[in-house]
C-alpha cells in the first residue's frame, strides 16, 4: 500500500477470490452444479428452456425453492388439446454455478488413459431436470432446449436475450386406439406437488444422484414412446427398475440363497444329496440370475398397491401378493425380446380395457388369449398392463429416492 493511502477493507469479491475454488464432487450435471450452488459459488449465467408436455400443469405461477433452478407453469398446453399433442408446459431457469474445467493437457501428467463414464447420462441438464420432473409428478417431459439465456458481465441485459439456436420441440405419436398408458395421457400435474421430492436431489451422494437420475431418464423415455412402440415401452421400464436394483443392492444375496429364491428344486435336489460342494459349485450360476433377483426384491421392497379408491374392480386387479411371479414373467419376456428376438406377448402391448369402471384394468381380459391358429397366451402367462408395471414402477423409484434421501 503507497504511503498516505487509507485502507479500506477488502470487497466480498476480493475475499471470495482470494479463497479457493471448492472441487465440486463427481455428479450427473443437474446435480453438480446443485452442489456447486450449495458450496456457494458465484452464478456464472444462466438460460432458460422449455419442457415439453402432453400433461395438463395446474399450480404455480413458479416453484421457486430449487435453487439454483426455478420451475414456471408456462400455461402452454391447454386440458382440451388432443392425444399426442405437446406443448411448452414448464420453463424451467437455470442459473449456472459450475466453474470452468479445462480439458488435461495431451501431453501432461494428467492426460485419461482409460474411459470414464461412471456418472454419464446420455442428456442435458436441463432434460436431466425434465427426467426428474417426469418421474417426480407422473407425467411426460421433455426438453426442447434453451430459449433464453442470460449474462453476468458488465452491460449484458437483465432481461437476458432469447436463443433458439439448439431448440427443438419434441414430438409425441398420437395413440392409434386408446392409450397404453391412460394414468398418464393428459393428466392433470400439479407443478407444486413436485418440490418436496426434487428439493431432496442435492442431498444424494453423486452414485446416487446418478442411479435415481439414470432410473428417471429410463421411466421417462418409456411413458414418452409407449404409445408409439410399447415393446420398447416395456424394455425401457424394466431397465428403470434394474438401474435402481443395481446400485440398492449392488451385489445382491448370498449365492446360495439365490439359488434356492430363483431354483427352489435345484437347491433341494442339492441339499437332499447331502453334496455340500456340488451345491457351492451350483451357486456360481447365480450370478447369471442376478439381475432377476435384484429386480424381483426391489419392488417387493419398495412397490405398494394404488389406493384401493384408485382401482379397477376387484376383478380387474392385479394380485400384489403375486407380485415376484408376475416380474418374473416380465423379466423373462423381456430376456427372450433381447437376446431371441421374440416380441412380448401381444395382450402386453394393448390398450387396457375399462367400460364402465372409473379406472382402467390391471390385467388383461379373459382366460386366454389367442392371435391366429397357432399362438395362444393363457391368462396366467399375462401377469399385468404396461400402465400397471408403470405405475408400480414409479412408486418403488420415488420410495427408494426417498429413502437415500432420509438416509444423507
Amino acid at each position: 500500500m503507497r504511503e498516505g493511502t487509507p485502507w479500506r477493507p477488502p470487497t466480498d469479491a476480493q475475499l471470495t477470490s482470494a479463497l479457493p475454488t471448492p472441487v465440486v464432487p463427481h455428479g450427473p450435471d443437474v446435480w453438480r452444479n446443485w452442489r456447486a450452488h450449495e458450496e456457494g459459488l458465484p452464478t456464472r449465467g444462466g438460460y432458460e428452456a422449455a419442457l415439453y408436455t402432453d400433461a395438463h400443469v395446474v399450480g404455480g405461477p413458479d416453484v421457486g425453492d430449487l435453487d439454483p433452478y426455478e420451475l414456471f407453469n408456462a400455461l402452454g398446453r391447454p386440458p382440451f388439446a388432443g392425444p399426442g399433442t405437446v406443448g411448452i408446459g414448464v420453463v424451467a431457469r437455470i442459473y449456472w454455478h459450475l466453474p470452468d474445467e479445462p480439458s488435461p493437457d495431451p501431453n501432461g501428467p494428467d492426460r485419461p488413459t482409460k474411459s470414464s463414464a461412471d456418472h454419464w447420462i446420455g442428456t442435458t441438464l436441463d432434460d436431466q431436470l425434465a427426467c426428474l420432473l417426469s418421474l417426480a409428478m407422473g407425467a411426460r417431459f421433455r426438453s426442447g432446449g434453451q430459449v433464453r439465456y442470460f449474462e453476468t458481465s458488465s452491460g449484458a441485459d437483465p432481461a437476458g436475450r432469447p436463443q433458439f439456436w439448439d431448440h427443438t420441440p419434441p414430438s409425441m405419436t398420437s395413440p392409434r386406439r386408446g392409450s397404453v398408458i391412460p394414468d398418464i395421457k393428459g393428466v392433470e400435474a400439479n407443478l407444486a406437488d413436485s418440490a418436496p421430492q426434487l428439493a431432496t436431489f442435492s442431498t444424494l451422494t453423486g452414485p446416487q444422484a446418478t442411479a435415481v437420475l439414470r432410473s428417471a431418464r429410463q421411466y421417462r423415455q418409456a411413458i414418452w414412446i409407449a404409445d408409439d412402440d410399447c415393446e420398447l415401452a416395456w424394455l425401457l421400464m424394466v431397465s428403470a427398475v434394474e438401474a435402481a436394483a443395481a446400485q440398492w443392492h449392488p451385489k445382491g444375496n448370498d449365492p446360495a440363497m439365490l439359488l434356492a429364491d430363483q431354483h427352489p428344486e435345484l437347491a433341494a435336489l442339492f441339499r437332499k444329496s447331502g453334496d455340500d460342494d456340488l451345491l457351492a459349485q451350483a451357486a456360481k450360476l447365480v450370478p447369471l440370475n442376478r439381475p432377476t433377483a435384484a429386480t424381483q426384491s426391489f419392488l417387493q421392497t419398495f412397490a405398494t398397491p394404488p389406493p384401493s379408491d384408485a382401482r379397477p374392480a376387484e376383478w380387474a386387479r392385479f394380485d400384489f401378493t403375486q407380485l415376484k411371479e408376475g416380474v418374473s414373467l416380465i423379466y423373462k419376456y423381456r430376456s427372450k425380446a433381447l437376446h431371441g428376438g421374440q416380441p412380448f406377448p401381444a395382450p402386453l402391448l394393448e390398450t387396457p380395457w375399462q367400460g364402465d369402471m372409473a379406472y382402467p384394468a390391471e390385467v388383461p381380459m379373459g382366460h386366454w388369449t389367442q392371435v391366429g391358429p397357432h399362438t395362444t397366451w393363457m391368462a396366467k402367462d399375462l401377469p399385468m398392463h404396461f400402465h400397471t408395471f408403470a405405475s408400480l414402477t414409479r412408486r418403488a423409484l420415488l420410495a427408494w429416492w426417498a429413502e437415500l434421501a432420509r438416509r444423507a
